[in-house]
Order: structure tokens, then C-alpha cells, then sequence
């Protein structure tokens, strides 16, 4: 009994030394040592700021306030180490948890990070089982992304078992786990969810698989629900020698109102869009992918309004010189896009509806600058001449005038025969002549291609 008692004494006062050793050790003490050991490491600066220690209710180490790189790159709000005690006394220390909470990241630290965490060839002396981070945020050029969650399982050989990352709204989640060697299958899954960069495109539903490597993500099979309809396709980022981008993507009936004004408020235009694309990119960095995207697309709108131009009153005004304003109701509408570089040319080009038959090409610089000829035939019992028509203005303020050929054909006509039959024959000879002398002119630039 004795024994017992003594044995319960010195447990209780092992457990008090034990509670009070962070009090009577001042742990700040080691900060520079970590600071320095974690910079030479890294080969980057590092600040810790508090460091302190629990047992209860479990054994931890809290490190706080860590700053990395000269920037700083990641900025760490606070980072919770559980160990396993039982591998204390072994060659490799366990880790069972690392906690991450108030992460912030740069994208210049981004490229940075496979550099960090390379291994040198030399055996583990600490073994982690499980990382968790929370309100995460990557500070992109464009600006924040963010705040994420999720996890990363390690296995006891300290391979990646599985991986989680998701909003912290629960709205999109992204996993990972082995597929094979240095390969990893991925999972893509969203609902009601706004994409974070580029144009606010909100998903309805957005679900795509594929694999990642050291190198490079591709996605097999993307299939989205949005704005009344969907897309489907597949894509790939491959970041080994610069950043490469590429896929393709079919839409079906999508309501092209709301899609068109999250890349241009100013271009105003609805129906049900049809499309089969091509898209790819390359830059130096992430960053830069959207400013160089190519983008080429054939397209086919069903029921739509053009708003700002009416193309049937402009042809039908030939004699006034164009109209600016109004709108175009049309059926159909198709043709091809050609998207580069913030320049957009618009071929083929085939508008039809029950009074109105149109075919052209346009093309809008980078500075929203208008450029292009239309012909139009309006439809009223009985056919009127095909106008052709010129484009110009902006795409917030468009332009349709009649060519000065069709114009001076219609005046003639007038002129000779009067009204209605005279301007019809007249825009007839001009547009004629507008047509001969147009191509005649274009030989010239398709010889020199």
C-alpha cells in the first residue's frame, strides 16, 4: 500500500512539473534558433513570432505568427504540431497532425513552394500522418482567392494518400488521391458556385475528373450546368516550361444575355446559344493565361435581339445615310469567332428572320473599335435590294451606314426613276459596283498571304 501511495505522489508531481515546465522554461528563447535552422533551410527569410507549448488536452507545439520570404511570400496566422510520443525516443519522430490556420499566400510563392518542399535525398527524421489547413487565401495579381479548407493524408511511407481543398463555403470541392506512379486522379465537384478569377461565371452545377502530376493537370471530362443551359468538354495546364493551356468545349443552349455581359457590359445581345470551341494559351506565368487566350468558335443563336443596331431600318434608309440605335429581332444567327489578344473577328457571319436576311464580317479591336461590311435584305412583300452596309462606331455606340456606292446608286436611281423602283435599282447598281470594285481590292492581300 505504501508503494501504491508513493507511486501516486510522484505521478501527481511528474504531472504538475509537467504542466508547469512551459511556465518555468521560457520558450521564446528558441525562437532564433528555429528562425535560423527554417531559413537555412529554405534559403528564404524567417520570423516567428510567439512559440509556446500544451499537454492538455493533448501534447502540442503552437508556433505563431510565421512570416517566409522576403515579401513576405506566405504569411501563417498560427501552426499546431501534435506529435505521437511514443516515436519520441525512435529514429523518426511521428507528427500525427499539423494545423494550419490564417494561411496567406502569394503567387509569386507558388513557384516557389515545389522548390521548398524538394527532399535532398537524405532519410526522413520526422514523418508527418496528417496535414489540416483552414482560411487559406492565395493573394493573386488579379486579386484574393479564396478562403479554402481541406486536408492532406500522408501514408506511414509518406506518400500522398488522399488530398482535399474546398471552399469555405462548402459550394466546391477539389480531391486527389494516387492513381499511379507520380500520377494522381482528381475530382472536381461544385454547385451554385462563382468562379474565382477571371469572369464571374456562376456554375449551377460543375463537375470534371481527370489526373495531375508534378507537371501538369488535365481534366478528361468538364461538364457544367449554367445559365439555362450546358457545356461540356475537357482541358489542360501544363506549367513545366512556362504555362500552356488547351481544350475544347461544346454549349447548349446557354442564354447568351447574361454569359456576354460578364466579358463586355457594353454588348448587348440574348438568345440561345449553340457552340463548338477551340481554346489555348500560353504565358510565363498564370497570371498572364487570360490576356493571351485564343479562343475559335463556330456558333449558332437561336430567338435573340441585337440591342443598340437595327440592321433592317439602316438598309432600308439608304437614301439617309444609315441609322445609329434601336435593335435587330432575329431566328437564327450563326457564324465563326475568331478571339486573340483581346481582338475578336467575326466571319461567316448569317442573320435571317421573317423580314430580314443578312450576311457579313466584323471585327472589334482590343479598344472596342468596330470594323466591318454587312449585306442586309429587308423583307417587306416584296423584295428590296440587298444593301451593303458599313460597320464602324463601337461596340457601345455602333454604327450601320450604307456604302457610298449605295448610296450614290440609290440617289441616281431616285433621281431618274423616282422613289421605291428607281432607289431599288439604283442600290442594286451601286451595291454592283461596291461588290467588283471590293473584290478587286482584296487580291492584293490574298496573294501577299
Amino acid at each position: 500500500m505504501k508503494a501504491l501511495k508513493w507511486l501516486a505522489v510522484a505521478f501527481v508531481i511528474l504531472l504538475a512539473l509537467a504542466v508547469a515546465l512551459p511556465f518555468l522554461i521560457p520558450l521564446g528563447t528558441y525562437i532564433p534558433v528555429i528562425e535560423k535552422q527554417a531559413s537555412g533551410k529554405l534559403k528564404e527569410p524567417v520570423k516567428v513570432g510567439t512559440l509556446r507549448s500544451a499537454f492538455f488536452p493533448v501534447s502540442q507545439l503552437t508556433i505563431g505568427n510565421i512570416a517566409v520570404g522576403r515579401g513576405p511570400d506566405i504569411q501563417v496566422k498560427s501552426v499546431s504540431v501534435v506529435p505521437d510520443l511514443a516515436s519520441l525516443f525512435g529514429a523518426v519522430k511521428v507528427l500525427r497532425v499539423i494545423e494550419l490556420d490564417g494561411v496567406t499566400v502569394t503567387q509569386d510563392a507558388l513557384a516557389k513552394i515545389p522548390v521548398w518542399t524538394k527532399g535532398d535525398g537524405s532519410p526522413a527524421a520526422v514523418a508527418v500522418r496528417r496535414i489540416t489547413f483552414s482560411d487559406v487565401t492565395l493573394k493573386l495579381k488579379q486579386g484574393p482567392l479564396g478562403p479554402f479548407e481541406g486536408e492532406v493524408r500522408l501514408a506511414a511511407a509518406g506518400g500522398l494518400e488522399q488530398a482535399r481543398l474546398q471552399t469555405t463555403d462548402g459550394k466546391a470541392k477539389l480531391t486527389a488521391q494516387p492513381e499511379k506512379q507520380d500520377r494522381y486522379a482528381v475530382q472536381l465537384n461544385a454547385r451554385n458556385w462563382k468562379l474565382p478569377a477571371g469572369p464571374a461565371l456562376v456554375f449551377d452545377e460543375l463537375n470534371a475528373s481527370g489526373h495531375a502530376t508534378a507537371n501538369d493537370l488535365v481534366l478528361l471530362k468538364i461538364a457544367a450546368k449554367l445559365y439555362g443551359g450546358s457545356a461540356d468538354g475537357n482541358a489542360s495546364l501544363n506549367w513545366q516550361k512556362n504555362y500552356r493551356l488547351k481544350g475544347d468545349l461544346t454549349t447548349k443552349q446557354v442564354e447568351l444575355e447574361k454569359l456576354v455581359s460578364l466579358f463586355n457590359p457594353e454588348v448587348k445581345v440574348s438568345g440561345k446559344l449553340n457552340s463548338k470551341s477551340a481554346f489555348s494559351s500560353r504565358a510565363a506565368n498564370a497570371g498572364q493565361l487570360a490576356d493571351a487566350m485564343r479562343l475559335e468558335t463556330d456558333f449558332d443563336v437561336k430567338d435573340g435581339v441585337f440591342y443598340g443596331v437595327d440592321i433592317a431600318e439602316a438598309a432600308k434608309s439608304v437614301v439617309k445615310g444609315g441609322t445609329k440605335g434601336g435593335q435587330t429581332k432575329f431566328d437564327n444567327f450563326t457564324g465563326h469567332m475568331l478571339m486573340e489578344r483581346g481582338a475578336f473577328r467575326f466571319t461567316n457571319l448569317d442573320i435571317s428572320s421573317g423580314v430580314l436576311a443578312a450576311t457579313g464580317n466584323v471585327d472589334i479591336s482590343p479598344k472596342k473599335e468596330l470594323n466591318g461590311k454587312i449585306s442586309a435584305e429587308v423583307k417587306a412583300g416584296v423584295s428590296l435590294a440587298t444593301v451593303p452596309l458599313n460597320v464602324s462606331g463601337t461596340v457601345k455606340d455602333p454604327t450601320l451606314r450604307p456604302t457610298g456606292a449605295a448610296i450614290a446608286g440609290a440617289a441616281a436611281g431616285t433621281a431618274i426613276l423616282g422613289p421605291g423602283v428607281g432607289t431599288t435599282l439604283g442600290t442594286k447598281a451601286g451595291a454592283f459596283f461596291d461588290n467588283l470594285f471590293g473584290k478587286k481590292e482584296e487580291k492584293p492581300a490574298e496573294k501577299k498571304k
